[in-house]
């Protein structure tokens, strides 16, 4: 799996500007979810995951 280094720095420093908390993880599965639940959070999908319930 690759990352777009750009994108994703660009959507970090959106999201804290805007007073969001990020809490990058590194693996895309079921360990990514239960990381999220502990830190009470919400897990961002890919751009093409987006819905109205995930819109991160």
């Amino acid at each position: 799996m690759g990352v777009d280094v750009l994108s994703f720095t660009t959507s970090v420093t959106v999201a804290v500007e805007a007073g969001t908390r990020v809490f990058p993880y590194a693996w895309r599965d079921e360990t990514a979810a239960a990381f999220a639940r502990d830190k009470g959070a919400a897990l961002a999908v890919g751009r093409r995951a987006v819905t109205p319930a995930t819109p991160w």
